[in-house]
């Protein structure tokens, strides 16, 4: 790391891709005493294993300079954590970890990770992990990810064997395990990724009737609502204090709008500076 760094000074940050990282107590105490002294960047670990997560090791780590890291839950139904993925956390063990990482909200927040697309998963098994979305102390952020199982792994050949995979080329190696499908829970489970949604309206959208129809396009138009209205809120917040450098940037990002804001007024076009 310090090599990087002296040879690519504008090195902002670090990630540390590392899923057991917290797994030895010594290790990373001596690790956080020496990167603090010698590197001093803000760091990430972008994989963290539920049940080694503690009070006294989170405080280590966001000492160093850990603002972020990513903690697989995968799913909140102990059937599937069980009897699928036969990873040993309970579901009172994740609700300890939810605490733990909230009592650091101030310094950090925790990125949690779930995977969607189980084709062994039921309807109460997707609503377990959507009840159990509903207890996540603010701040934090959903990641999700469509099931894929590689050759190689217990998932795969149970697939394999129950005829649910059939072509390795397109449904594991042309796979993007990071586009989800397009259904009412999936949909469901993209409200938590979006700000100022109301538990309340999610937990209407949750209820028998409106599932049993399994019509997506509320629950996005949901979605899209309070995704304007953060946008709203934010843009309002920069204009107030006359951030014009916050809507120049926008209009970057967006290329249709920006080609029609480059013919009304050209003057304030980006300079991509």
């Amino acid at each position: 790391m310090e090599q990087a760094i002296a040879r690519f000074p504008r090195i902002a940050r670090v990630v540390i891709e590392d899923d057991y990282f917290l797994d030895d107590d010594e290790l990373v105490t001596e690790f956080c005493r020496a990167y603090k002294a010698r590197v001093g960047r803000p760091f990430v670990v972008a994989g963290m294993f539920p049940t080694i997560v503690t009070e006294e090791r989170i405080g280590w780590l966001v000492d160093a300079g850990m603002y972020r890291a990513g903690v697989g839950i995968q799913t909140g139904s102990e059937r599937i954590m069980r009897e699928v993925f036969h990873r040993p956390c309970t579901k009172e063990q994740t609700l300890r970890v939810f605490a733990t990482l909230a009592k650091f909200k101030d310094r950090f927040k925790p990125t949690y990770q779930y995977i969607v697309d189980n084709p062994w998963e039921t309807d109460d098994d997707r609503l377990e992990t959507l009840r159990q979305l509903l207890l996540i102390p603010e701040p934090y952020i959903l990641e999700l990810f469509s099931l894929v199982a590689f050759p190689g792994t217990r998932l795969y050949d149970r697939a394999v064997s129950e005829g649910l995979l059939t072509d390795d080329y397109a449904q594991v190696y042309l796979r993007d395990y990071h586009s989800v499908k397009r259904t009412y829970a999936n949909a469901l489970f993209r409200l938590f990724q979006v700000r100022h949604v109301p538990h309340w309206v999610i937990v209407l959208l949750m209820s028998t009737p409106l599932r049993g129809l399994k019509c997506v396009w509320p629950v996005e138009l949901a979605g899209w609502l309070f995704s304007l209205l953060t946008l709203g809120r934010r843009a309002l917040r920069h204009l107030r204090h006359g951030d014009w450098a916050w809507f120049r940037e926008a209009l970057a990002r967006c290329p249709g709008i920006r080609r029609w804001w480059r013919k009304v007024r050209p003057e304030l076009e980006p300079t991509g500076e």
